[in-house]
């Protein structure tokens, strides 16, 4: 979800989940992948590739491949409008993050939402 946010094609639809974001198609083709063996060699990246693991890099850090912090980031940006951010907008998020997700602390919903927020100005 996140790598798509960032710029990554093509473009696929997602409906929250468990977990966060979540996209039935994106599944299928991954199984279909798997199934015909797609995925044994590794391709250089292209340009693009590369520009959206830069951001990727940028918004998550060294913990980039860290599973939940990539939950968590990408439940947050799932849920925030994908304009202006209100404190109301904030506040909803931090509510439904909280509720649904108690494994995460308030105080590291904030850190992320905050992380989310101060990079996407510079997008």
């Amino acid at each position: 979800y996140l790598a798509q946010e960032l710029g990554a094609g093509p473009r696929y639809s997602y409906s929250w989940y468990v977990h966060g974001p979540y996209s039935s198609p994106l599944t299928s083709a991954l199984f279909l992948g798997e199934e015909l063996d797609k995925f044994s060699s590794k391709p250089a990246l292209t340009a693009d590739e590369s520009a959206v693991i830069s951001r990727l890099k940028s918004l998550l850090g060294k913990k980039i491949s860290d599973p939940s912090k990539l939950e968590l980031f990408a439940s947050i940006w799932y849920l925030l409008p994908s304009k202006r951010v209100s404190r109301d907008d904030r506040e909803t998020v931090l509510e439904v993050i909280c509720k649904e997700k108690p494994y995460f602390t308030r105080r590291s919903v904030e850190s992320a939402l905050a992380a989310i927020l101060n990079f996407r100005k510079l997008l």
